[in-house]
């Protein structure tokens, strides 16, 4: 974690190629559309099936904290849950000294756990100036609520 805009984004973009290339090696999918600059969604990787999904890629460095963050605002504008088109989040949590643990969760089922309000508070973090708002759910709700799968890739 950087807190510095410029690394933060090629940290992001850097994991969007990692998870990218791990879901379409471990599932035979094919990138279709990728590393996108917008709000919309990340990449887009097509299935043997013919399906295609959208995907919204994270990475968390602070996952010892046994939280997970779910940016909603930032640089006073609706981001992150709020914006994007995506239909699942792949989500990263990097670790120094033991395996990354990939969490796949639905899109809406997200957006259900908000209007719900099922997180544990609401935060204001990030680089200096950007006001990015997150809701925290603890680890523990996420993986026993049902909707987040344990990827291993």
């Amino acid at each position: 974690m950087n807190y510095n805009f410029q690394d933060d984004i090629k940290d992001g973009e850097s994991n969007e190629v990692w998870l990218a290339n791990k879901i379409c090696k471990r599932w035979n999918g094919k990138l279709v559309d990728g590393y996108n600059k917008n709000y919309k969604y990340d990449f887009i990787i097509k299935f043997p099936n013919n399906k295609q999904f959208k995907f919204e890629a994270k990475i968390d460095y602070m996952g010892w904290t046994e939280n997970f963050a779910l940016e909603y605002e930032s640089w006073n504008k609706l981001s992150g849950i709020n914006t994007t088109q995506s239909d699942y989040y792949l989500y990263r949590f990097h670790w120094k000294d033991r395996q990354d643990w990939i969490w796949a969760i639905k899109t809406s089922d997200l957006r259900d756990m908000v209007e719900k309000k099922s997180y544990i508070r609401s935060v204001i973090g990030g680089d200096v100036g950007s006001n990015t708002k997150l809701h925290l759910f603890t680890q523990k709700y996420m993986l026993s609520s049902g909707k987040v799968t344990v990827l291993e890739l």
